[in-house]
């Protein structure tokens, strides 16, 4: 039973693997050699699939396996909120002590993106901005992550622009913040060329540069999949915040 368990853990492994390395070659770039010295081991008493990368087939389900990571009640922040949709899935897997939701919520051409959104969001969370778990902010990322206090944050998402040079600036400004042992995650870790997304250049050229490592990547519909990293501590082993 013992063996035919590690023959199970050995396959998944190398399908975790794979599915990374198809998402990544459908880049102009090849991150291929980039993305084996970033996916991250398992951490001490927690196991991932295939004990290399977590890829749980939707966001939803990474939120839950990541909630098991995290602190009893943490911090959580998501930039680009939209109309609370995720911020929904996020209150329910991780359910946070405080949940800061930031956007720009500005009229723009694009129907979807309008001020009206903000509204939306405040009616939506009216029970918990009441309770004081919501906090609702306007503003630029740049601006948003520069009020947030050193290792505050326990868990950040990102889903703006998805530009290269956005993102790799909000990666490199939200890496202060992050708690011990905390996740930076975000949306759209696609190629998506009619889009002109950069967040795969953006993600690995981070993390190989300030030593994070990818932790988990959800895998169902390609054009919506999300990622987590995790800062690489001492020896490769990450820390596991007591629960």
């Amino acid at each position: 039973m013992l063996k035919k368990n590690r023959i199970i853990r050995f396959i998944a492994a190398i399908a975790a693997v794979l599915l990374v390395l198809v998402v990544l070659s459908r880049h102009t770039h090849s991150y291929r050699d980039d993305i084996r010295r970033l996916i991250a081991p398992a951490p001490p008493r927690v196991v991932v699939m295939g004990s290399w990368l977590s890829t749980p087939r939707t966001r939803e389900l990474m939120y839950e396996e990541v909630s098991k990571l995290v602190r009893s009640k943490p911090t959580v922040i998501e930039i680009g909120a939209w109309k609370g949709v995720n911020a929904a899935a996020l209150l329910r897997a991780l359910r946070p002590g405080k949940l800061i939701l930031s956007d720009l919520w500005a009229e723009t051409s694009d129907p979807r993106y309008k001020a009206r959104n903000e509204d939306l969001v405040r009616k939506r969370f009216a029970n918990e901005i009441s309770a004081g778990i919501v906090k609702v902010r306007k503003g630029p990322s740049k601006e948003q992550i520069e009020m947030l206090e050193d290792r505050s944050i326990d868990f950040f998402y990102l889903d703006t622009t998805h530009k290269y040079e956005l993102t790799r600036d909000e990666l490199e400004r939200a890496q202060r913040v992050i708690a011990p042992g905390g996740f930076l995650c975000g949306h759209n870790f696609v190629h998506d060329g009619r889009a002109n997304y950069g967040v795969i250049p953006a993600v690995v050229e981070f993390a190989l540069e300030e030593k994070w490592s990818i932790t988990h990547i959800s895998r169902k519909k390609s054009s919506t999949r999300s990622f987590c990293m995790r800062r690489m501590a001492l020896h490769g082993v990450h820390l596991t915040p007591q629960r």
